[in-house]
This record gives structure tokens, C-alpha cells and sequence, in this order.
């Protein structure tokens, strides 16, 4: 192989190392928006069910809500929380090289192709193209850097997601299959409702007047019940009755 052979030789080489790495970046460019876009999925899917949390935890005003339920659901609450914190940080951006590009390779470019010897052409062609295959790989490993990164606190994200909905489905099942541990039984619709019919029924604005007689300067109740009256408050001037039982009731 004489120096001619070596350089076209050498000049495939850098070329397909370009090239190839150029597809990388191309790989490694889709993976960091990947993981944005999943992140954003998993904030999106944490957000939602917050807002669901936060309905339900106004229960911990309700008395008939065990402790252990009041607890999940603040633990489903933070769980969630974490999951939006971690999704974020998995969206921040990060700082990566920029791959050789047409305004930096383009007057490099021109300066070689004035070169008038054709060895050191050759050997300026293969300067250039060595610089351009090292600038793709720097830019390679910023992104494969940034990607993992990113792809730690993803994971982070749904593992935390993950386990808000084991426990969720967890407390659905519980209060499917046994109540008692998340509804005390002294709190049960049943004795609820028992505990409602016993008390005694009143109207509302009623005032019951019991009238009474003056005998010899004495005041007395009357004996006779058509002589007492019960008026409400709301129509107390409906009620209308004999002059002689008027003056007896009071």
C-alpha cells in the first residue's frame, strides 16, 4: 500500500466514524425528548390525582374515618408531590456540546480546499475530518451524560407514581373486602340512622304556651284541657278562641 492508498484509506475511515456518529447523536437526541415527554406524562397523570387526594382529604373532618385512612391518604398525597418534584427535575434542562456544525466546519472548509499541493491537502482534509469525528463524539457523550441524568430522576418519578397507586388500590380493596378497618363499626350507617329515629322530632319555631287561671289572687292551671291553647310562633294570631277562655289563658 503506497501513502495514496493510506490516506483514501484513512479518509474512509474518519467518514464512516462521522457518519456514524452522527447517526448516534441523532439516537441520543430522541432519547432526551423521550424523556421529557414521559416526565411530562408522569406530571400530568400525578396532577390528577392530587387533586383527587385533596377532595378526600377533607375526611379527616369526618368521625366515622379510621386513622389508618387519614394517614394513606396524606401518604398517597406526598408520594404524588414527590412524583411532580422528580418529573420536573427530570425535564430541567441541561447543558450539552453542540455537535460541529455548518458555521464553524464551512471556513475550515474553504481554508483546505485552497491548499494548491496535494499532499498537504490530503493531509489537511484528514486534519479536518479528524477535528469534525471528535466534535461529534464530545457532543455524544454531553447528551449520553444529560440522558442519564434525566433518565435517574424519570425513574425516580415512577417508582413514586407506582407506589401512590399500589396504595390506593390497596385502600379501595380494604374498603371493599373489610370496611371495619378503615369504618369503625360504632360509626355504621345502621346505628346511625338507629341513633337519628330515637331522637325526639320537634317543629321548628314552636312554642308551647300552658295557660293558667286566677283563683282568689292565686294562679292555677286549668283542669278543663279545651281551656289550653298551644300557639307557634309563625301563627300565633291564627288562633282564635272564646272571650272566656281567652281571659284564662295567658
Amino acid at each position: 500500500m503506497d501513502e495514496q492508498e493510506l490516506r483514501a484509506a484513512q479518509r474512509q475511515l474518519l467518514e464512516s466514524v462521522i457518519a456514524a456518529a452522527g447517526a448516534e447523536y441523532k439516537t441520543l437526541s430522541d432519547t432526551y425528548e423521550m424523556i421529557d415527554t414521559k416526565a411530562q406524562a408522569a406530571t400530568t397523570i400525578a396532577g390528577v390525582f392530587l387533586a383527587a387526594m385533596f377532595s378526600l382529604s377533607a375526611l379527616r373532618f369526618h368521625d366515622s374515618v379510621s386513622a389508618i385512612t387519614i394517614g394513606c391518604v396524606f401518604f398517597i398525597m406526598l408520594l404524588l408531590l414527590a412524583c411532580i418534584v422528580f418529573a420536573i427535575a427530570a425535564m430541567y434542562t441541561r447543558e450539552t456540546e453542540d455537535p460541529p456544525c455548518t458555521n464553524q466546519c464551512l471556513p475550515e472548509a474553504v481554508k483546505v480546499l485552497e491548499t494548491k499541493d496535494i499532499a498537504t491537502f490530503q493531509d489537511e482534509r484528514l486534519r479536518l475530518m479528524k477535528g469534525w469525528g471528535d466534535g461529534w463524539v464530545r457532543a455524544n457523550v454531553s447528551v449520553q451524560k444529560a440522558n442519564g441524568e434525566k433518565a435517574v430522576w424519570l425513574h425516580r418519578a415512577q417508582l413514586t407514581i407506582l407506589a401512590a397507586a399500589f396504595i390506593t388500590v390497596l385502600l379501595g380493596a380494604l374498603l371493599l373486602f373489610l370496611p371495619a378497618t378503615l369504618i369503625p363499626a360504632s360509626a355504621t350507617p345502621a346505628q346511625v340512622a338507629t341513633h337519628a329515629q330515637d331522637q325526639p322530632q320537634t317543629a321548628p319555631n314552636s312554642i308551647t304556651i300552658s295557660p293558667t287561671i286566677t283563683v282568689d289572687g292565686q294562679q292555677e292551671r286549668p283542669k278543663d284541657p279545651l281551656v289550653q291553647c298551644c300557639c307557634t310562633s309563625n301563627d300565633a294570631a291564627s288562633h282564635s278562641l272564646p272571650p272566656a277562655r281567652k281571659k284564662a289563658c295567658h
